[in-house]
Parts: C-alpha cells; sequence; structure tokens
C-alpha cells in the first residue's frame, strides 16, 4: 500500500467519524416521524 492510498484510508475514516454521528442522529429521527406517523394512520 503506497503513501497516497494510506493517506485516502485516514480522510475516509476521519470522514466516517464525523459523519456516523450525524447519521445516527438522523435515522433516529426518521424512525420517530415514522412511529409517529404509524400512530396517527
Amino acid at each position: 500500500m503506497n503513501r497516497q492510498q494510506m493517506r485516502r484510508n485516514a480522510l475516509v475514516e476521519h470522514h466516517m467519524r464525523l459523519v456516523e454521528p450525524l447519521a445516527r442522529r438522523y435515522a433516529a429521527k426518521s424512525v420517530r416521524t415514522q412511529m409517529t406517523f404509524c400512530r396517527w394512520a
């Protein structure tokens, strides 16, 4: 594995670490809205 590939992997890892909590929060929100929709339906 060359240096450029390693750098790219580090960037992807960092990006995932930043995005994961946001994605989790968004998923929780969408699940909650789905539950309320089911309740109203």
